[in-house]
């Protein structure tokens, strides 16, 4: 009788690992746009991958099976820019993501790229708020195109995000020293329902050129704190 139930067991993930992995992870039902799903359930593809304007070309999948039969949806995906295991269910969110990422004129600002490096950063959420908040994120300001930024000092911001009440919160600060009197943060507030907040703040001091190149890129003068801009939205 045991053994009949081992062999049914191997017979049944025998079976399980050849289930296309379109039947597992529908593309309709993805957080993200793919161009095909392809392949087995434990060595699967997703082709052309875009998610939030972001082009992530092909990508590796490794869904969990146990999870699975639990009704909680884990799957391990890799590009050649980013790594991460993918959590939806009771929970939602993501564990050890790592890599980077270009984020090309982002909110529509044509003179500037962001360069996004993440380094073990869990995120997770579930119905009542933020459950688990760490790792590090970097972001590096980049002329789009060629030539410089209008009067901008090269300027890289790193932090940690963590839950504060139920939203999660990345507090980004300058990773080395800027100009004189030259002062730089940005605040991204998520919360559970995929709705983001971004506050950028640069004091430019005394510098007039600077001020100038921060009002092309959409930030407006604040007499009591520099110049601010404000940017919001939602995840899908």
């Amino acid at each position: 009788m045991r053994r009949g139930l081992i062999v049914l067991s191997m017979a049944g993930v025998a079976l399980l690992a050849f289930v296309p992995l379109r039947l597992v992870l529908p593309r309709e039902g993805l957080p993200f746009s793919v161009l095909d799903v392809e392949g087995p359930i434990w060595a699967g593809t997703l082709r052309q991958v875009q998610w939030q304007g972001i082009v992530f070309g092909d990508v590796a999948v490794r869904p969990r099976v146990w999870p699975l039969l639990r009704g909680q949806r884990q799957v391990h995906l890799q590009s050649t820019q980013l790594q991460l295991l993918l959590v939806d269910g009771a929970q939602r969110g993501m564990r050890n993501a790592q890599g980077q990422l270009l984020v090309r004129q982002p909110g529509g600002v044509a003179l500037i790229d962001l360069a996004l490096q993440l380094q073990q950063v869990d995120l997770l959420f579930d119905t009542t708020g933020c459950m688990q908040a760490h790792g590090r994120v970097s972001l590096q300001l980049l002329a789009s195109g060629a030539g410089e930024l209008p009067g901008l000092p090269p300027l890289r911001l790193s932090g940690q995000p963590a839950c504060v009440d139920h939203t999660a919160v990345l507090t980004l600060l300058p990773d080395t020293a800027l100009p004189a009197g030259v002062q730089a943060e940005a605040q991204l507030q998520l919360w559970p329902d995929g709705r983001w907040q971004l506050q950028s703040r640069v004091d430019p001091a005394q510098d007039a050129v600077l001020g100038v190149g921060l009002q092309l890129l959409g930030f407006a003068a604040n007499p009591e704190r520099g110049f601010l801009r404000n940017d919001e939205g939602r995840l899908h």
